[in-house]
């Protein structure tokens, strides 16, 4: 609820009965301000990074106008990259009338990105290695397949090429 002093969050519960059989027997309705400590409890609490802003406030950060600008009522959340290591979420909360309210963002560190980066370059690297030792087994292959012969071969026919022995033998 945005009240003139600021947001508030409300809680409305009915009063039951342990056994949840009978009727109500009232509600009870419990609020708390929205304020940057309340924020930061619950960001120790979650151990995330949060931060709020109410969506008609004219000082709204440059990822705060994006994020609201990207966000519309058949698209709920808004996620944008910080950088190389942190990657940041925005939700609108709704006040009691269903009209948008607030914006929260959540910034948490890419562990999973972070990981994927890691381990491509240990694929690429296990792939160079690779390919240069089969290279490497291929050539030698070669050379005793092929090679080999081919320099024998070529070494005959020049040495009856200097003797002019068309008789010789290649062997």
């Amino acid at each position: 609820l945005i009240l003139p002093d600021g947001p508030v969050m409300i809680a409305v519960r009915p009063i039951l009965d342990t056994d949840k059989k009978k009727p109500a027997r009232g509600t009870m309705i419990a609020g708390r301000y929205v304020t940057s400590d309340t924020i930061a409890d619950m960001a120790d609490t979650m151990q995330l990074s949060l931060a709020s802003r109410l969506l008609d406030d004219v000082d709204l950060p440059e990822d705060f106008l994006q994020a609201r600008s990207a966000l519309r009522m058949d698209k709920s959340v808004f996620i944008k990259p910080l950088g190389e290591d942190k990657i940041a979420g925005y939700v609108v909360l709704p006040d009691i009338y269903h009209n948008p309210a607030m914006m929260l963002r959540v910034d948490t560190e890419r562990y999973i990105y972070l990981q994927g980066k890691k381990t491509l370059g240990y694929v690429t690297v296990i792939l160079i290695i690779t390919g240069i030792l089969f290279g490497g087994i291929n050539l030698l292959f070669l050379e005793k397949t092929v090679l080999s012969r081919l320099t024998s071969l070529s070494e005959q026919v020049m040495g009856i090429g200097k003797d002019g022995n068309p008789a010789a033998l290649v062997y």
